[in-house]
């Protein structure tokens, strides 16, 4: 899929979940064939761009059972355009 499709499809993954679409439903209706645990993480780090990682790691660990590595949230919201920056460039 196209680098811009792609991002299209997450984004539209994300606002049916947040209008209470299940997870399954919004990957489907988007056209995106991904896993529950993808699916949380994308609408995570939409809802809490600023959230450093490790707490979003904290958190799904908590409340989905998920294990995911800062590295994979990372990844996520570099693909999403949403990033937090270092607190040493907040800083500046």
């Amino acid at each position: 899929m196209e680098e811009s499709k792609l991002y299209t499809a997450r984004v539209q993954v994300v606002e049916a979940m947040e209008q209470g679409l299940p997870w399954h439903e919004a990957a489907k209706q988007a056209g995106l064939q991904i896993s529950q645990s993808t699916a949380y993480r994308l609408r995570q780090c939409r809802q809490t761009p600023h959230t450093p990682s490790h707490k979003i790691q904290e958190q799904l660990a908590e409340r989905f059972a998920l294990p995911i590595s800062v590295s994979q949230l990372n990844r996520v919201r570099a693909a999403l355009g949403i990033s937090n920056p270092p607190q040493s460039a907040k800083k500046k």
